[in-house]
């Protein structure tokens, strides 16, 4: 009696074993995908001089942090110059009062040398007011050299900062 009662308390012992091995497996498995749940990124076309597609911008949220990067992948085209900015409101971007932007206030800018890919990580806390969760505005401009010379180029977005006189846009990254 005694020798059928051991097989099955070892067998009982290899199930709870087993069973708090898989447990722990789907746990880590939950939070890998939860950090990947969390994390959401846009990418959105660099146009050049309004009508050419000289690469893109990806933004990459991932909790407190975004990410932009800029990525020229048109041949002959190279990045001379960055400027970015991200608000909570359209209205926060630096603005002319005749409703253009103005990039030289842009709070992300840098000068480089001809290059093909450019990147920015941001932390939002430096948004007075961001919350997880929140709307955030991107504006991503660059000069671009290629083609026929030099260009300015915008991240396409849905909306301009002034639709009666030019073709500065923005665009936005919305993650629930």
């Amino acid at each position: 009696m005694k020798i059928m009662k051991l097989p099955g308390f070892i067998v009982c012992l290899a199930f709870i074993f087993f069973s708090c091995e898989n447990d722990k497996e789907a746990s880590e498995q939950s939070v890998l995908a939860q950090g990947v749940k969390d994390a959401c990124e846009i990418t959105v076309e660099l146009m050049a001089g309004q009508f050419t597609d000289v690469g893109e911008v990806t933004a990459l949220l991932d909790g407190p942090t975004l990410t932009v990067t800029y990525i020229i992948d048109e041949p002959g085209w190279c990045i001379s110059s960055t400027h970015l900015d991200v608000q909570l409101a359209p209205a926060n971007f630096p603005m002319t009062k005749k409703g253009h932007p103005k990039i030289g206030h842009f709070v992300y800018s840098e000068s480089i040398d001809c290059e093909t890919y450019w990147e920015q990580e941001i932390e939002l806390a430096i948004l007075d007011g961001w919350q997880t969760g929140d709307q955030i505005f991107i504006a991503a401009h660059a000069e671009v050299e290629g083609g026929c010379g030099d260009e300015t180029a915008w991240g396409e977005g849905p909306w301009q900062f002034n639709p009666n006189a030019g073709w500065a846009m923005y665009f936005d990254i919305d993650c629930p």
